[in-house]
């Protein structure tokens, strides 16, 4: 693991060292036999240092170590991604979680998680069904609740033009929470 320049990576690289890790090529055999605390610190400040293929070769790590954690390093792993603006990695991450079974379906926090990253990878379909679930969880609160109007609501594209709205303008049929369904017209603009 070769730290990135600059403050983080020197933070990186005290890190390894208190762990006694090298960070050169021999410090990727030394983190391999880490135990889960240190493959778990490894991956978080790797996120940190945004060197994510190296962060998901240690949460990878951490999650094989089988501690019954998954769930929670799981859902740390997909938020980290999603404030780092990869949204399709969150949305795998987080898609995994509920499909491992490491976090149920039903709970409405992995599923208003799920639905945002989807949305911003431009998956709408999915994200309004991850925030339908989220919604309809007993344990939803009003963001919960509010997630759908979020996904549905046009913004601008992030790989597109700035003014442009990444979904096609018209109107598109959606089932509502009670089963009903509604024509919901997206203006360009």
């Amino acid at each position: 693991m070769r730290p990135p320049a600059g403050p983080l990576g020197d933070r990186l690289r005290r890190q390894a060292k208190q762990l006694g890790i090298a960070t050169d090529r021999r410090g990727a055999q030394q983190a391999d036999a880490l135990p889960y605390g240190g493959r778990l610190a490894i991956g978080l400040l790797a996120a940190e240092a945004r060197q994510f293929d190296v962060a998901g070769r240690y949460f990878e790590q951490a999650i094989a170590a089988k501690t019954r954690r998954e769930g929670t390093l799981l859902s740390t792993w997909g938020l980290s991604l999603l404030v780092s603006e990869r949204y399709a990695d969150a949305a795998k991450v987080f898609q995994r979680a509920v499909d491992e079974h490491a976090i149920s379906a039903d709970n409405a926090a992995m599923q208003f998680y799920l639905a945002g990253a989807l949305a911003m990878a431009g998956q709408d379909d999915a994200a309004v069904a991850a925030a339908r679930r989220a919604a309809a969880s007993p344990e939803a609160t009003p963001e919960y609740l509010f997630r759908l109007g979020w996904v549905l609501f046009p913004r601008p594209s992030r790989q597109g033009s700035e003014t442009g709205d990444r979904r096609r303008a018209g109107p598109v049929r959606h089932r509502l929470l009670d089963g009903r369904r509604a024509d919901i017209v997206r203006k360009r603009g």
